[in-house]
Formats: C-alpha cells, structure tokens, sequence
C-alpha cells in the first residue's frame, strides 16, 4: 500500500533483462531524494531491469511491478501487446491512487499509451520523460508520431527531457519553448570519478597491463550501441598498435553474438568482455580513452562519467553536442568507417595528462546533489 503521509510516485519504464540508463538515472535522483517526503514505486513494461539492485536500502519500502508485457525491440509489439499495457495500467491506477505519475522513455508509443491511460485521472499529476531522441522513422510513421505527439503534449502537465534533442523528438520542435517543458540533467556524484593515480596504478599492475593503452567501452549490448561497428574500430587499432585492449562493460541481448564476432575476427586475446560492473568508476581510471559508437542517445551517463574521470571520449556524431561538457569529446560521423575511426583515434596521443573536471560538470549542472532537488522542487510545485 501506498503510504499516505508521503507524496507517493510512480515512475514507470519500459525495463528489460538489463540494468540501463534510465534505471541507472532513477537510481543516482532517487538516492539524494528526501524520503520522508517522497516514496518512489516502479513499474516496468517488460522485466524489471532494477531487479539487482531492488534490496539496496534506498529502495526499502518501494513496489516494483514487473508487466512482461511489451517487448524491448517496438517492432515485435503488436496492437493486443498496447491493448493489455493500457488495461494494466487502468486497472493499477483504479487500486493505487499516486499523486505523481512520471513516465520515463524516449519511445512515442509507450508515452502515448500512457498518456490515453492516465488521461482520466485528473487529480493525478502526469510527467513525460524522454531519455532517448530515435533516429526518424519512415513518412507514414513520421505523420502517425505527429498525431502521438499532439496526444502526450495536451496529457501531461510536464514534458521533460534530458536533452533539448530528446525533447524536440518526443515533444516537436515548438513545444520546448513552452512554460511546462524542463531539461532534467543526466547528473551524476562526480567526486566518484575524479581521476586518483593511485587506483589507476593499482589497476593496472593487477591486470597486467601498465604498458598497454586501454580503450573502454560502457553500456547496454544491444544494435542502438553499435558493438559491431565498436569492434571493427577496435581491430584497425590494434593492427596500428599491438598493445592496444578494449574493455567491453556491460551487457545485453546482443551478448552471444558480440562474442561470437570477436572469435570471428580473432581478437579474443585483445578484448575483455566485463559484463555488468559495479566499479565503473574505478575501471575508468585504468582506461585511456572511452570509444562510444551509438547510433543515437537522449543525453549519456557513461559520457558525462567518462569526462568527470577525465577520459578523452570518441563518440559518433549524431549524439547531441550537449554531451560536451569539457572539451574532451571527438566527434566522429560514423558514415566515414571504422577505418578513419581508428585513424582518427590513433592520431590521440595516449594516455593524456589527467585533470580535475569537477568544476565544469558542476557548472554545466550535472551535479547530482543540486540536480536532484531541481526535480524534487518540481514534484512539490506539481503538487502544490
């Protein structure tokens, strides 16, 4: 049941079999939130991707609801799969009266769908949250997300997005501009990243690897993060540089697969496949360089934590500019190749003279302490 003394908040996701951004977004606000104003619950249209870290402490009191409805690839998803997800999400509703209703995915569907069901609640206060902006489909589902998007901008009674090219996706172009519509930063606890020499040393001389140039890879194994392209980058850089490794952190539907292709292409002694990791901060002070290939991104927490460890990033063009905060991104368009890639990546001399980025991702905003109030501020306003 829900606690009445509190402001109860419902955040729902799309989830999946893997811990991603967007848990990974909820877990660092949720952790400086207030509690004892705030109690959040969360419901996942496919599996419950916080399921690993459901028991941390942060989360005691917490619901999760796991709907195994919808299907992570939208294309899978057929008219009775959107049917159900608006039924379930009546039927929650009509049991559990949240105060605050906030809805987190790039994907026009689900937000539509969403927003349809929630419509009727009028006490309810209903949030739109993109954190991805897709790259464009065909004619004909451009002018259907036209109509979607008319639907969640008149539902909602706030449109935000960690982007302004996230929100110009999800919401159009005008809609930004209005009164309701915020940037919440993907904010992180930089203090976590800052660059110690130390724990690099230490890292690397229990690897084995003091003398060797470690290109890094962090996120979700699946096609929006390019893995494939990643390893063909990779393979040109080592064909320049024997010394050269790649570890890959993470993990993903695409798994088996990625593994398959790097027996294929005979780099299993160059490439470390990490799986999901706890000590991302401190792997990133061992690393070198971050390689980050997407095919498109909201705004990316790996890029913003590689830039606090003070990484130099490589990261393909059509992720938003925004994602520069201190000077150290390359963008590379990915229509060029893997071969110019890895020029272009080799030409870097490694490793770099690590500094202190701290400063300049607190005055850009991502300082997770002051992003979070932001929204808690939000959420009492909302109410209020």
């Amino acid at each position: 049941m829900i606690n009445k003394q509190k402001i109860g908040v419902l955040q729902v996701c799309v989830g999946g079999p893997c811990y991603g951004g967007v848990e990974k977004f909820l877990l660092e606000y949720y952790s400086y939130f207030d509690k004892s104003i705030f109690t959040w619950d969360f419901l996942f249209c496919n599996r419950n991707a916080l399921k690993a870290k459901a028991k941390d402490d942060i989360f005691k009191g917490s619901l999760f609801y796991e709907l195994n409805i919808i299907d992570n690839d939208m294309s899978k998803n057929t008219a009775v799969d959107f049917i159900r997800l608006f039924r379930t999400l009546r039927k929650l509703m009509d049991e559990h009266p949240y105060d605050i209703v906030h809805v987190n995915t790039g994907s026009i569907i689900i937000q539509t769908i969403c927003a349809l069901a929630f419509r009727k609640y009028k006490k309810i206060i209903k949030i739109s949250h993109s954190h991805s902006s897709p790259l464009r489909s065909s004619y004909i589902k451009e002018k259907i997300f036209d109509i979607c998007r008319i639907i969640i901008v008149n539902s909602y009674d706030y449109l935000l997005s960690c982007s302004s090219d996230a929100g110009r996706r999800l919401y159009g172009n005008n809609c930004i501009k209005q009164n309701n519509y915020r940037v919440i930063k993907n904010a992180i606890n930089a203090d976590r990243f800052l660059y110690s020499e130390a724990i690099r040393r230490e890292i690397r001389k229990k690897n084995r690897i003091e003398d060797h140039i470690i290109y890094s890879f962090v996120g979700r194994l699946d096609n929006n993060k390019n893995p494939f392209y990643l390893i063909d980058v990779f393979s040109g850089l080592v064909q320049r540089n024997e010394k050269a490794r790649l570890w890959i952190i993470g993990d993903g539907e695409l798994r088996q697969e990625v593994e398959s292709y790097i027996k294929r292409r005979q780099l299993s002694d160059y490439i470390w496949m990490l799986g999901n990791r706890e000590d991302v901060a401190q792997l990133l002070q061992a690393a070198d360089a971050l390689i980050f290939p997407s095919k498109h991104e909201g705004l990316s927490l790996v890029i913003i934590e590689a830039q606090a460890a003070g990484l130099p990033v490589f990261a393909a063009d059509s992720i938003s500019r925004e994602h520069d905060i201190t000077g150290l991104i390359s963008f590379i368009p990915l229509d060029k190749g893997s071969k110019k890639w890895a020029d272009i990546i080799s030409n870097k001399q490694l490793p770099i003279k690590r500094e202190s980025t701290k400063e300049q991702i607190d005055a850009k905003g991502y300082n997770i302490v002051q992003a979070s109030k932001s929204l808690q501020e939000l959420y009492l306003e909302a109410i209020h």
